[in-house]
């Protein structure tokens, strides 16, 4: 099932991939309440 998935997720266009990696990461990161902070440069 696991190689599936990988195949299914490496097959996707790279702008498809980023957007669910980017909507993945925020939904969990809000889940468990991380806090970032941006400093500038």
């Amino acid at each position: 099932m696991a190689q599936a998935v990988e195949e299914w997720y490496q097959q996707m266009p790279i702008i498809t991939r980023s957007y669910l990696t980017a909507a993945v990461l925020t939904t969990v990161g809000c889940t468990l309440e991380v806090r970032v902070t941006l400093r500038p440069l």
